[in-house]
């Protein structure tokens, strides 16, 4: 939401107040520092969470796309080049917010340079669940034992959703009179690549004491690189902490 007459400018007054040190250059795309700012401090990955409709990153999937950037407003361009310019506020959540974030970002062992951190993708532990598409009714997803939460608002093309975290709001309203999990949908794209498909849906869950989905710890974890190259799987979880 900051401006620059520098669009570099935007990520080296700012990395940090994250945490990050990244090499002052001035060469280098905006876009670049950008997904560099986001994979050095992933934890927690708040980015994650600024906007469902923000656009993203081709090269991560997961990193949102950089607005146009000068003096004025930054903007995003509606519907691609020559399109509308849109002020980035109108693409920025201001009703909910990740307190706790429940999918982590792992360092992929082959993003040791900056080239590879830029284009490998990212490597994610989280819980994931597959959709499941029956002949009549909504689309559900399983969850458990003969658990199922009706996922409204999911994408026709969507094969997986993945818990980002615990959804809480600004303010009370209808929206937020029942607690769950910002979730966001995957499939595998023409490529054989995992993507983001739809905008973040929201996966109503009782998060009572007393119901079995007080807590999503329960579930199996499991890992998987999305964006990057081809070939990624959904892989079980091997983290030290996994279950505890």
């Amino acid at each position: 939401m900051r401006s620059a007459s520098k669009p570099q400018d935007m990520v080296f007054s700012a990395m940090h107040l994250l945490g990050v040190q990244i090499e002052v250059d001035y060469s280098r795309p905006y876009e670049d520092l950008i997904v560099e700012l986001a994979r050095k401090s992933a934890s927690p990955p708040s980015w994650l969470d600024i906007g469902d409709d923000l656009p993203f990153d081709p090269r991560s999937g997961m990193v949102p796309k950089p607005p146009r950037h000068g003096n004025g407003d930054p903007e995003y361009i509606s519907g691609g080049e020559g399109g509308k310019p849109v002020s980035v506020s109108k693409y920025v959540e201001t009703v909910s917010y990740i307190p706790r974030f429940d999918i982590n970002i792992l360092p992929s062992l082959a993003a040791t340079t900056t080239t590879s951190l830029l284009s490998d993708g990212d490597l994610v532990c989280a819980s994931i669940f597959k959709v499941s598409r029956k002949r009549a009714g909504p689309p559900m997803i399983f969850l458990g034992d003969n658990n199922y939460e009706v996922a409204e608002g999911l994408d026709e093309t969507a094969t997986h959703v993945m818990i980002i975290g615990k959804r809480q709001c600004y303010t009370f309203g209808p929206q937020c009179e029942f607690p769950g999990y910002t979730t966001w949908q995957l499939r595998l794209d023409s490529r054989e690549v995992w993507v983001r498909v739809g905008k973040a849906i929201f996966l109503q869950v009782d998060c009572s004491p007393f119901s079995s989905y007080s807590s999503l710890q329960k579930f199996k974890r499991s890992h998987l690189r999305i964006g990057g190259a081809p070939g990624g799987s959904i892989q079980p979880c091997s983290c030290p902490s996994s279950g505890e």
